[in-house]
């Protein structure tokens, strides 16, 4: 995927652009996954909470990054705390 590099952008917008249109192409093409976990660890908050959230339109795929929601789940930022913690259930429900 040529835009997974703008994941690791210096600005943060331009990182959660990416998330966003990775997350809308993750559920037809899995080679977005490792940028999606990779934003979930990034300093900003509103880029991992965009991680998560678009980790949760990735189905079945979603489940690779079960470790890496896990983590989420403790993030210092509520809302991403939230959103991880119920993509983590569902995630290890399957």
């Amino acid at each position: 995927m040529r835009l997974a590099p703008a994941v690791s952008h210096a600005d943060p917008a331009v990182r959660k652009r990416a998330v966003d249109i990775l997350g809308n192409v993750g559920s037809i093409d899995a080679r977005s996954m490792p940028a999606l976990i990779e934003a979930v660890a990034d300093p900003q908050p509103k880029v991992r909470d965009a991680a998560v959230l678009r980790l949760s339109k990735m189905g079945p795929y979603a489940a690779a990054a079960a470790e890496t929601l896990k983590k989420a789940a403790a993030d210092t930022d509520p809302t991403v705390r939230k959103h991880a913690a119920a993509l983590e259930r569902v995630t290890s429900s399957r």
